[in-house]
């Protein structure tokens, strides 16, 4: 059985409240702590003031489902358990120790989680205006960025050889947590843990390829990719290769193309679908249908 769980977008918005309930008395009873992704949570909170009331909600739902399922009930000081985005996890991998940032960004969504959670469905959400209108502009940069760089691939030639696209994936990776945390490291660095990061988002790598591969094909379809980002981040929230406290991580997701992305990296016992998951908690089949 595995030791930790995360729960994508899809996963949180499709599951009622009161399945997710049995999913957590079961977790609790097998011992698997679930952590909320910070890459989920961002997503969710980029539209919590969207102007169509039905997607605000949906995704004001979400959170507040990820606040249950992922809150630590510690007496003195409740908190939720979060899983690090893949930049800080290379970050930590390159310079031994965590980041202040780390907990500065941790205590922020933390609280951003309880404001949403303890508000009514047409709040305007001020205490956290500020952070919602940074988080909305930042996610549309990423899914522009993202798009533009899958718009070069349609016309550029591929690197043939797969390994090698995986390394060059995951040194793009490492320059990008460099750049985030505007820490120096040395190329030598680098290089000397770069299978060791191709190993944590192997997962990812797949997705990005098979994307790249479709669009390359096609000659273009980019533009319809712009949420792909996401799920890539996501999905690299674990690896046939990640454990924590040597305990391993399952990602929950009813987005099918993630699935065959861990098939292709050799991690299908590490994603799954909500389904799937419940078995493997010994939960009988749910037939109360999904989330409106």
């Amino acid at each position: 059985m595995h030791g930790f769980t995360v729960f994508d977008n899809n996963a949180y918005k499709g599951v009622r409240p009161d399945r997710l309930d049995r999913i957590v008395k079961a977790e609790m009873r097998e011992g698997i702590v679930p952590l909320a992704s910070i890459v989920v949570l961002q997503e969710l909170l980029a539209r919590v003031r969207s102007p169509d009331p039905r997607e605000a909600g949906r995704n004001r739902s979400a959170i507040r489902k990820l606040g249950v399922h992922c809150l630590v009930r510690a007496p003195a000081s409740p908190r939720i358990n979060f899983l690090i985005p893949v930049d800080s996890q290379i970050q930590r991998l390159l310079s031994g120790k965590a980041h202040p940032r780390d907990t500065e960004m941790l205590d922020a969504f933390g609280d951003m989680v309880r404001v949403v959670t303890e508000a009514n469905a047409n709040d305007p959400l001020p205490e956290i205006a500020h952070d919602l209108s940074a988080i909305e502009a930042g996610v549309a940069k990423v899914e522009r960025a993202y798009v533009d760089a899958l718009q070069l691939v349609a016309v550029s030639e591929l690197q043939p050889n797969r390994m090698k696209r995986n390394l060059e994936y995951a040194a793009r990776i490492a320059q990008r947590a460099k750049e985030f945390y505007g820490i120096s490291f040395s190329p030598i660095e680098i290089v000397a843990n770069v299978i060791d990061i191709a190993k944590i988002t192997s997962v990812g790598f797949a997705l990005r390829d098979a994307i790249i591969q479709e669009i390359h094909a096609k000659g273009g379809g980019h533009a319809q990719h712009g949420n792909s980002v996401w799920d890539e981040e996501v999905v690299s929230s674990t690896s046939s290769y990640t454990a924590i406290n040597g305990k391993t991580v399952i990602l929950v997701t009813e987005e099918k193309r993630l699935l065959v992305a861990a098939g292709v990296a050799d991690a299908s016992d590490r994603v799954c679908d909500v389904a799937t998951y419940e078995e493997l908690l010994g939960l009988p089949r749910w037939n109360g249908g999904l989330e409106g």
